[in-house]
């Protein structure tokens, strides 16, 4: 009879010696309901897959790539951990940032779960068909990526053209007390756009034909403008 205990025990502590820690990850919504549509399907999924979830990292969606709480979540993932999203959407807002946070997590030797619309693994540490599927996707992402930025390159590049052929100078604008906006404004160019897919200020500088300082002033102004938004937004409810 104490065998048996015993060996019920020790089967008891071998599971959970071997059962998967993960970490939920949700980008939080001006909509309550989404954030906690988000935390639910964390959660079920968690349980169902018998993972043990130590946390779940909420964020504010920021148009700074910098500032973005996902890298510092994915660098400091644990090997074997599973970082749980519910959508793909979820975790970044363009194909080159999302095969970044995919090649971090990698890396790590963990894992990314993806629930919505359908269940993909991504990583390391995983049995050998996802393994496989993982390694497709991640190919197909980077593939994508270096697309995405070659065309919004492209079409960058054929709106200076055109705009030059129309007689606009695409030099440095002069005039110190012009508006950062104003000048941008000219230009008829995604800066937050370009920003987003990881092109640096300096980059995007060279690219538009303006000073780095007027980029980041640029974006600086953006955020401010957002951050006043949803401080308005908070109190209207």
């Amino acid at each position: 009879m104490s065998e048996t205990k015993n060996r019920q025990k020790t089967g008891e502590t071998m599971a959970q010696e071997k059962q998967k820690t993960a970490i939920g990850y949700v980008r939080v919504s001006t909509n309550k309901q989404d954030t906690d549509a988000q935390e639910g399907a964390i959660l079920k999924t968690a349980h169902g897959k018998n993972l043990k979830l130590e946390n779940i990292e909420q964020e504010t969606i920021s148009s700074r790539k910098q500032d973005r709480k996902i890298y510092g979540v994915a660098d400091s993932l644990k090997a074997g951990q599973v970082l749980i999203v519910y959508e793909m959407s979820r975790l970044a807002r363009s194909i080159p940032e999302v095969y970044e946070i995919v090649k971090r997590v990698k890396a790590r030797k963990a894992s990314i779960l993806i629930i919505s619309p359908v269940e993909i693994w991504l990583g390391a540490g995983l049995d050998p068909q996802q393994e496989m599927n993982s390694d497709l996707y991640i190919f197909m992402l980077g593939q994508c990526a270096n697309m995405e930025r070659r065309l919004i390159a492209e079409r960058t590049k054929n709106a200076l053209r055109a705009r030059k052929e129309q007689g606009v100078k695409l030099g440095r604008p002069a005039g110190k007390g012009r508006k950062v906006e104003a000048i941008l404004k000219e230009k008829n160019v995604d800066i937050e756009g370009l920003k987003n897919i990881g092109l640096s200020a300096v980059k995007i500088g060279k690219l538009i034909g303006v000073d780095r300082r007027t980029v980041s002033d640029y974006l600086i102004e953006q955020e401010k403008k957002k951050q006043e938004a949803r401080k308005l937004k908070k109190g209207e409810k």
